[in-house]
């Protein structure tokens, strides 16, 4: 069970199984994407980010790549 208190003194209460959480790295995506516009790298290096880590275990020097990803260009 969670409960939110908001700064307006209201509670929100919801009991869950956990399983709401659990999801796959497609998922994760689809979940993210929408905070494109926001981010300070181009939507072309996020997704390059996004690929590179749904491929990490076949790059070399990934966390190298992984921090040049996230470096405004």
């Amino acid at each position: 069970m969670i409960t939110v208190f908001t700064k307006d003194g209201k509670s929100y209460t919801k009991e869950g199984t956990g399983r709401e959480f659990v999801w796959d790295f497609e998922e994760q995506v689809r979940r993210i994407r929408p905070v494109t516009p926001g981010l300070a790298i181009s939507e072309a290096q996020f997704a390059e980010l996004i690929d590179t880590c749904r491929h990490l275990d076949t790059i070399d020097a990934a966390a190298e790549k992984l921090i040049r990803l996230t470096i405004p260009s």
